[in-house]
């Protein structure tokens, strides 16, 4: 179920892109482009299968090794924090970073992720199809960070991290 919910959070990323700003995005800066007639026609649905191996790596590469995570000794010592008796500087430190270890885990594999793919797909998009110019490559690259976050948070929210 958890490949299912990010894959269909790529898909309505996609979707939304393509029914917004990418049509706009293709035809400025993304030059010989026969026909964008694709990103018109395209829906959450008839994206879902495209998108089901996108889900199935976010899924294996957030959720699965913070659910496999088990409580630490800092998830122990942040729950025997008492606010009323806390200094200032341990009550800020706690409201910053005292998350446990899977949200940690969740928190710093969804950034990866999101750094990953949008750096992969700009110098993907911006070096091997010709007559894209960088500007472009960001925004098709912006949609694959977005979604990666939306993805993360999700399955951060679904194994109660």
């Amino acid at each position: 179920m958890t490949t299912i919910l990010a894959a269909g959070i790529y898909s309505v990323a996609l979707s939304i892109a393509y029914a917004s700003y990418l049509p706009v995005v293709f035809v400025t800066y993304f030059n010989n482009i026969p026909s964008i007639a694709a990103a018109h026609s395209s829906t959450p649905i008839t994206l879902l299968p495209l998108t089901l191996v996108l889900g199935l790596a976010a899924r294996s590469f957030i959720f699965t090794p913070a659910a496999a995570s088990s409580p630490s000794l800092a998830d122990a010592k942040a729950a025997t924090f008492n606010p009323a008796t806390a200094t200032l500087a341990r009550t800020f430190k706690h409201n910053i970073w005292n998350y446990t270890s899977r949200t940690k885990i969740v928190m710093k594999r969804t950034a990866t992720l999101m750094f990953v793919s949008g750096v992969n797909t700009f110098v993907q998009v911006f070096v091997t199809i010709e007559g894209v110019e960088a500007p472009g490559a960001a925004a098709y690259a912006a949609v694959w960070v977005v979604a990666a976050l939306v993805a993360g948070l999700s399955l951060g929210l679904v194994g109660n991290v």
